[in-house]
């Protein structure tokens, strides 16, 4: 009975040894395929690190460009508001707000302002009549405004008028 036992303790050691292997090759098989999908989670993490290095680059960009932007339109009130042409007898001013300022050119002080536009002032013109001082004034609201410059009032105001 010794040998069958015997026999029986090989055939069975062998069987273990089978399973083991078996539990090893699947063991590494199931490693194997951990490290391919962790090597292609990390591609997808590069990939993804990278659309956000471009991501951060355009939102950089376009940070650049709003604040050029918003430099060049500042820029441009700043020399809308300076725009002072004077011609003797007239002047021209452009005025970012809705108020019309009058400002004497000799010494560039503001004298009086008129309030009454919607919109931007695009011309003035000077003028007297019978010793009384007026200002004619044109805005983009569609009206033609007459000031009287003594008294710092509105005598009257046309409205529809077109830029042509």
């Amino acid at each position: 009975m010794f040998p069958f036992c015997f026999h029986l303790i090989q055939k069975y050691q062998k069987q273990i040894i089978i399973i083991i292997i078996i539990k090893q090759k699947t063991t590494f098989v199931e490693i194997e395929k951990l490290k391919k999908d962790i090597e292609s989670k990390d591609n997808q993490i590069l990939k993804i690190k990278q659309k956000i290095q471009v991501k951060q680059t355009q939102i950089i960009q376009q940070q650049e460009n709003f604040e050029q932007k918003n430099k060049q339109i500042n820029e441009n009130k700043e020399e809308q508001k300076e725009n002072i042409i004077n011609d003797d007898s007239s002047l021209s001013i452009i005025n970012t707000s809705s108020t019309l300022d009058f400002e004497l050119v000799r010494s560039f002080k503001l004298n009086k302002t008129f309030t009454g536009h919607t919109s931007y002032v695009w011309s003035i013109d000077y003028s007297t009549f019978d010793d009384c001082q007026f200002i004619c004034s044109g805005s983009n609201d569609k009206t033609v405004r007459i000031w009287d410059v003594d008294n710092n009032k509105q005598v009257q105001s046309f409205n529809g008028h077109s830029d042509q």
